[in-house]
């Protein structure tokens, strides 16, 4: 082949690439205006804005108890954190905590934006690093939540299902308006099942049928008590619930491609809906095989370091981490790999050389 036919072949290729881009929303122009004033001027704007410039625009998003944090190697958590700083891909924490249970661990590294109580609250750390909740966001949710009528509904269930179902302390009736109680969370109401997995499954049905689909009903193993689970009943949003609904409005504000991270049920949302690259830890909760299998069109045999893999909207691979590689180290390990996340691992390849 003449090198004239090779070099318009690669002039074809590039063209080609150069149209791609144009039309993909994580390679398009960011304009800081389609923010809330809240964004501006912040690390995580800046972050999205610099690596437009030379790829296409990417964040991790990550649970934090058991996954971007575990308490038996800390040290890997700072790994982690400093290697997405040298990257420039921004921090986010998606979580079920309020904010002052993220700001409040030292040994925790701060986020460029916190996401809060199962999704429904977004924080974004400002040039001082106080935190400031995104407005645009919360109104959004308001548009469809009726909090005292949903709440009722929830008196309801326990009511039929004593000793069973039970209020978490901030949102036991007897406890509002209480100064030495935490405030309810505005769009979480938060309960205890206590039961195996199997009546565990059938009364997130049963829930999920008597709230209707307008609420989202998120079951997850409460890993400080045995044969208990955390309930949290959430709003909607563009047909999207719990950790997933924040993701996608900060897509809508910017194309981006979110690597997410999680462990448990209350991260099924996140990972398996949200249109994101996926890592299970290798410490996941005992619920995850079951809820990869009910939304997969085969059955996972969790390989170690499985890719390929594609469960419900995940935008491309599941990484599923092999038992040993637990919480941080998981998910260094994943976007290290070539064949997970390759604009990443190039990245690595550069800043390490």
């Amino acid at each position: 082949m003449s090198e004239i036919i090779k070099e318009e072949i690669l002039a074809q290729i590039e063209l080609e690439e150069k149209e791609a881009r144009l039309k993909d929303p994580e390679w398009q122009e960011l304009s800081p205006e389609n923010f809330p004033e809240c964004y501006q001027n912040t690390s995580f704007l800046k972050k999205i804005i610099a690596q437009a410039a030379e790829g296409p625009r990417e964040v991790l998003i990550s649970d934090i108890d058991w996954t971007f944090y575990h308490k038996d190697i800390p040290e890997e958590t700072d790994r982690l954190y400093q290697t997405l700083e040298k990257v420039g891909i921004p921090v986010c924490y998606c979580t079920g905590r309020d904010l002052e249970r993220v700001t409040g661990q030292p040994d925790l590294p701060q986020p460029d934006l916190a996401i809060t109580a199962v999704g429904t609250e977004i924080w974004v750390r400002q040039q001082d690093d106080s935190f400031q909740k995104d407005p645009l966001y919360r109104e959004r949710l308001l548009q469809d939540w009726q909090r005292d009528k949903i709440y009722q509904l929830a008196q309801d269930c326990v009511q039929q299902n004593p000793n069973v179902l039970v209020f978490q302390d901030r949102d036991k009736p007897e406890n509002q308006g209480k100064p030495e109680m935490p405030t309810p969370e505005e769009f979480k109401i938060s309960l205890y099942f206590y039961g195996g997995q199997e009546e565990a499954r059938k009364m997130e049905e049963k829930m999920k049928e008597l709230f209707g689909g307008e609420i989202g009903i998120v079951f997850s193993t409460n890993w400080r008590e045995e044969n208990c689970f955390y309930v949290d009943i959430l709003p909607k949003l563009e047909a999207k619930t719990g950790k997933a609904m924040p993701i996608h409005y900060l897509k809508s504000l910017a194309g981006f491609r979110s690597i997410v991270a999680g462990d448990g049920g209350n991260d099924a949302d996140m990972l398996f809906g949200s249109g994101s690259q996926a890592i299970v830890v290798g410490n996941f909760l005992p619920e995850m095989p079951g809820i990869i299998s009910s939304l997969s069109e085969k059955e996972a045999d969790w390989r170690p370091n499985l890719t390929g893999f594609k469960v419900g909207e995940s935008r491309n691979d599941v990484y599923l981490a092999a038992k040993e590689d637990i919480g941080p180290r998981a998910i260094l390990k994943a976007l290290i790999r070539g064949d997970f996340n390759p604009h990443f691992a190039r990245k690595i390849t550069e800043i390490s050389s």
